[in-house]
């Protein structure tokens, strides 16, 4: 088969191309005819598929009604509202059996129109934890705590004043007119409300003048009588009253006639309940002798981080007025002073060699709650 044979039975060639296929071949050359044949034959067939391709007219395909573009999908799914999307969605007695259902449909647009890429980032993140905060039942807020200036009592307000550049503040001691005599006039004073910058600006500090009294036996450096509303003369202490040293502070204070020793415990208390009641009929001497025998010791305000455990505790009536530590120290009042531990060994020597003691047992309450640790 010739060229001129394969480019007629393709059809389409034009008739220059057919032309040229039936030339000859020279003689000289009849031993190469079937090579150059099959090659001529190759390359005429790719230049003929390529000239009928350039020759037929390009056809776009019809896009179908049914099927919507991406941009399409996006722009009228956001352009429709909530409204008209209920409109269009049929109820249960307008479908047929041969009508899609609701769920079908939106399967069906689902799969032909992807989502964004917002909206697949929602699809796959799970939501943040939220924290709930629980409340009482009770509907009404409470109450604030701090009652007004106005709602206080004369006591509850005026709680403060300065004397000689130190604070002192309101104590439940009461003193009788016989044991005072007049210091001179000044002025206690309250704060009502420290927190609230209005009352600041406005003065939050009210201030009462009044007289101030020295008990008699007692530093006024360490505690001033003023007679206030209740009809008493009510101390106002200074905290910050160190004195000297421990001879100076239990002499400015009157530590032992003011806090007469009644009672003497142990420090250890089995359960938490339980202790031991010594009685010591020379227990201020005995103190006195053993354990202060160094007055010229220094006061320290802040409890000392060696002081280890309480051996014993002095009651003075209902309240703790005396401490004895197994490191060496001794608390007056809010004070501590290092005596020494061989001090604290015998005066705990002597208490077990010579007191009697009580086991005091707390009463307790088989319906008591325990309350679990």
């Amino acid at each position: 088969m010739t060229a001129f044979d394969l480019f007629t039975a393709i059809g389409g060639v034009s008739e220059k191309t057919l032309a040229e296929t039936e030339r000859a071949v020279p003689a000289k050359n009849v031993w190469l005819r079937p090579a150059v044949t099959a090659a001529a034959c190759l390359i005429l067939c790719i230049a003929a598929v390529s000239i009928m391709q350039r020759e037929q007219s390009e056809t776009i395909p019809e896009v179908s009604e049914q099927e919507t573009s991406y941009e399409t999908f996006f722009s009228e799914s956001e352009a429709m509202t909530p409204s008209e999307a209920e409109t269009e969605v049929p109820t249960s007695e307008d479908i047929t059996e041969n009508e899609t259902a609701p769920s079908e449909m939106a399967s069906s647009i689902a799969m032909q129109n992807p989502p964004t890429m917002t909206e697949q980032v929602l699809e796959t993140e799970t939501a943040p934890s939220q924290t709930e905060t629980s409340f009482t039942d009770s509907d009404t807020p409470e109450t604030a705590i701090v009652p007004k200036w106005e709602d206080m009592t004369d006591l509850e307000r005026y709680i403060y004043l300065s004397y000689n550049g130190s604070d002192y503040s309101i104590t439940t001691e009461h003193f009788d007119e016989s044991e005072l005599s007049f210091l001179g006039n000044g002025e206690i004073y309250g704060l009502f409300d420290e927190l609230s910058v209005e009352d600041w600006e406005e003065g939050a500090k009210k201030t009462v003048p009044c007289g101030f009294y020295r008990i008699n036996g007692i530093s006024p450096e360490y505690i001033i009588a003023v007679p206030t509303s209740d009809g008493y003369y009510t101390g106002y202490v200074n905290h910050d009253f160190c004195g000297r040293d421990m001879g100076d502070f239990i002499k400015s204070t009157d530590f032992f006639t003011r806090n007469p020793f009644t009672v003497l415990y142990s420090g250890e208390k089995c359960d938490g309940l339980d202790y031991y009641e010594y009685s010591l009929p020379d227990l201020i001497a005995v103190t006195d002798s053993i354990l202060l025998s160094d007055k010229s010791v220094k006061a320290e305000t802040n409890p000392p981080a060696n002081s280890g455990a309480i051996l014993y505790v002095v009651q003075s009536g209902d309240k703790a007025v005396f401490y004895v530590y197994e490191g060496g120290y001794v608390r007056i009042g809010q004070k501590f002073f290092f005596v020494g531990k061989d001090k604290c060994a015998a005066f705990d020597s002597y208490v077990r060699e010579n007191a009697e003691s009580a086991f005091v047992s707390c009463e307790r309450r088989d319906d008591t709650e325990i309350i679990p640790e």
